[in-house]
């Protein structure tokens, strides 16, 4: 006579024990996971709706900076001050040189060029560094083939040394090379050309003419005497809030569901 023993089935084999513990635990670990996203969204809108406080300031402080008529520009200028003059209009003349150097790339109306940066050699005064603007690629070679020193009335705005951001490579000034705006650098590789001492001072010329005459030509565009700043930072705030909103319904249906699962497994 064959005895059978009776099968404990209450005992299930360990692997499935194993399972059924990783199983619970992965939700909770989805769960915990998700909730930094709305904390880290909600984060980003405060963040632009600083910005978008800090834009409108900048446009009011501009706009109010470019109203003023031009300031003439002293023959000694106090480079420590200049913080609190940037963007301000500002007129004088001497001397442009013929040396320059080229910032690039840049792009105005859908072309590439560069800006064309010449030092200013004023008469009894200190020599400082002009931006002339835009010059497309298909024109430098020939506008530089015909440049010469030349007396100029300017009329630009102040501006201070760029910060190289992370995807924009170093200046190479032996092999002529310039990628971004460093004032220091710029004035002393135009010093150790001219054998003269030049400030670390920038004018942006200003053009306010039809800026196709002068790219037909091949003549440097200057900058507009009217700044205009890109301000998207409500569209920002708006888009990073409603994301964290979203996420927050997500997170709040999930953990409903995976209460339910729990009270289901207990039952």
């Amino acid at each position: 006579m064959m005895i059978f023993k009776k099968r404990n089935l209450t005992k299930l084999p360990e692997i499935y024990n194993n399972n059924k513990n990783k199983k619970s635990k992965l939700p909770r670990f989805s769960l915990i996971g998700l909730s930094i996203i709305p904390i880290f969204t909600f984060y980003l809108g405060c963040w632009q709706v600083k910005r978008l406080d800090w834009k409108l300031n900048l446009i009011e402080e501009l706009d109010e900076k470019l109203n003023y008529e031009a300031l003439p520009l002293p023959r000694s200028i106090d480079t420590t001050k200049l913080d609190e003059f940037e963007y301000r209009k500002v007129s004088t003349s001497g001397t442009l040189s013929a040396d320059s150097i080229q910032v690039k790339p840049r792009i105005f109306n859908g072309e590439t060029g560069i800006h064309l940066i010449q030092p200013l050699l004023r008469k009894g005064a200190s020599t400082i560094l002009i931006n002339r603007g835009f010059l497309s690629n298909d024109k430098i070679e020939n506008y530089l083939r015909n440049l010469k020193d030349q007396y100029v009335d300017i009329t630009g705005m102040l501006r201070l040394s760029q910060k190289r951001n992370f995807f924009t490579p170093n200046n190479n000034p032996s092999l002529g090379e310039w990628f971004w705006v460093d004032l220091p650098a710029i004035a002393n590789h135009f010093s150790q050309r001219l054998n003269i001492p030049i400030d670390d001072v920038l004018i942006d010329e200003i053009y306010d003419g039809l800026p196709n005459h002068h790219l037909l030509n091949g003549i440097p565009v200057g900058r507009p005497s009217k700044i205009e700043l890109r301000n998207q930072h409500a569209i920002y705030a708006l888009t990073w809030f409603s994301l964290s909103f979203f996420t927050t319904a997500l997170l709040y249906r999930l953990t409903k569901r995976t209460s339910g699962l729990k009270l289901m497994n207990n039952k």
